[in-house]
């Protein structure tokens, strides 16, 4: 049973919200800690980060222009900090967009509209998710090349697909989606594109937001990707490995940590703006029924 308001609880349920919050209380401690970790070592000078024997000291000499160094002293293959950013956002922004606009299309129409094939449509989604992740690479680096998609913007036609995760949470909310309003849009002589674009849409515009955001921080963290098919247009992530992964932890490593706490900041961001938008419950539908 839930606990309501002006209910007062019992000492189990105390005992549980106690012991829950303190865990979540210490999640949230160490994440803070890593983030400030992060930003002190970043002002830290490359010898005195390699040198020091405690991690954990506070630099010597705070240079916080380091942060403003690593924009233009942070490359790799003749790609800044800032080419890196702006390789990320189209590749984050655009896959998440367009991925997630092609999941929600299929599965509003397999949904509601019945047609010859679209169970077979729901079962093809449930067996590429339970593949195994590597089981389609081969065949889709030879796509991506044999396409010439590699290093171009072309790479975002490989996120036009609507099978994944968010097929399915958009197909569980459509089906629960009442078609009372579509029904009487028909009868004012609206067309299925207006009623899905005009009804439809705005209803389940907070899945949408959630699944987008979701998607672009998946982008955004993404190196595999890009290393594989995006050799000259480097994005933040695949910057970061390389770096570390050549340099073989010798470089100028505040530098690194610089850079690594720079790619943060947009995801720190849009999760504190849109925090309520991916935590809140949604509405399954408009009727009550």
């Amino acid at each position: 049973m839930g606990v309501y308001k002006g209910k007062s609880m019992s000492v189990s349920q105390k005992i549980t919200w106690t012991v829950v919050s303190i865990l979540f209380g210490i999640v949230a401690a160490s994440y803070t800690f890593v983030l400030i970790w992060g930003f002190v070592s970043g002002t830290k000078t490359g010898t005195e980060f390699g040198t020091m024997k405690n991690p954990f000291e506070l630099p010597k000499e705070w240079h916080f222009e380091n942060y403003i160094r690593a924009f233009s002293a942070f490359q790799f293959d003749s790609v800044n900090l800032l080419g890196m950013t702006f390789n990320s956002l189209w590749y984050s922004v655009g896959g998440a967009l367009i991925c997630t606009t092609c999941q929600m299309g299929l599965a509003y129409v397999t949904a509601k509209y019945k047609f010859r094939g679209s169970g077979l449509i729901y079962m093809v989604c449930m067996i590429t998710m339970i593949m195994p992740i590597y089981g389609s690479t081969g065949a889709m680096y030879r796509l991506v090349y044999g396409l010439g998609l590699n290093d171009s913007f072309g790479m975002l036609l490989t996120s036009a697909t609507g099978i994944g995760t968010g097929f399915l949470m958009f197909y569980a909310f459509f089906q629960n989606l009442s078609w009372t309003y579509a029904e009487a849009a028909l009868i004012d002589g609206a067309n299925h594109f207006t009623i899905f674009w005009r009804i439809m849409f705005p209803q389940c515009i907070g899945l949408f937001g959630s699944l987008v955001l979701m998607q672009w921080l998946a982008g955004w963290n993404d190196y595999q990707g890009p290393i594989m098919y995006l050799n000259e247009m480097p994005t933040i992530a695949v910057g970061l490995y390389r770096f570390k992964e050549y340099m073989g932890g010798q470089g100028d490593m505040s530098l690194y940590v610089a850079a690594s706490m720079l790619s943060c900041i947009p995801a720190l961001i849009l999760f504190t703006a849109f925090s309520n938008t991916l935590l809140k419950n949604m509405s399954l539908g408009g009727l009550k029924e």
